[in-house]
């Protein structure tokens, strides 16, 4: 498959995933149903972000630099360990009194739970931070992209309003890069915008002059 057949398919993927994120954040602040169904398929996101954010970070491998390949690569992990907090929280938590989840979540655990929330913070900053550098993504999404995830990643610290309006706007951050990564999938491709004066090759082009022949 064509790389910019595989980049379009990961924003597809993406915009999935912001929905589902959606979805979540809507079952947690009780505007769907807390049933078994959308619990179950609570880590889900997780899963698909994966795939996500490697497309995301292939698009604008060329321009990022090493910044932006790190963040990339620690977003990766961070995110590989929500869903290990994804399923735990769904799967081995469910159903469980308060007492026994508090006795399950040691000192060991929650520094664990810390350390993912941490590598994702850093990776979203240094993501982002690669963005602005290779200006192959709208500079409003990546904002967006920011810090709504990095409030979300603030998830166990603060209260619930503003983890859920970390999950509102991190998400819609998320639908403008991959939107902008599905309309142009070339890698490396600048964001969508005017071009400046003199981009134009020399010599290429109607009407360009031609160097004279004569002595």
């Amino acid at each position: 498959m064509p790389e910019p057949a595989i980049l379009r398919s990961t924003a597809a993927v993406g915009l999935l995933t912001a929905l589902l994120l959606l979805v979540n954040d809507a079952r947690r602040v009780g505007l769907l149903p807390d049933t078994d169904l959308l619990t179950a398929i609570a880590p889900v996101p997780a899963v698909l972000a994966l795939l996500a954010v490697v497309g995301l970070g292939l698009g604008q491998r060329e321009r990022a630099g090493r910044v932006g390949a790190a963040g990339a690569a620690l977003l990766l992990a961070g995110t590989a360990g929500l869903l290990v907090v994804e399923f735990s929280t769904h799967y081995v938590f469910r159903g469980l009194d308060p007492a026994t989840v508090a006795g399950l979540v040691t000192p060991r655990v929650r520094a664990g739970f810390l350390t993912i929330a941490a590598l994702f913070a850093l990776g979203t900053v240094l993501f982002t931070a690669g963005g602005l550098r290779a200006g192959r993504y709208p500079r409003w999404a990546l904002g967006l992209f920011a810090v709504g995830f990095l409030l979300a990643a603030t998830r166990g610290f603060t209260p619930e309003w503003v983890v859920s309006l970390g999950f509102l706007v991190g998400p819609a951050g998320l639908v403008g890069l991959c939107l902008a990564l599905y309309r142009d999938p070339q890698p490396g491709a600048p964001a969508a915008g005017p071009r400046p004066n003199g981009s134009r090759s020399r010599g290429s082009g109607v009407g360009a002059q031609r160097p004279s022949t004569t002595a």
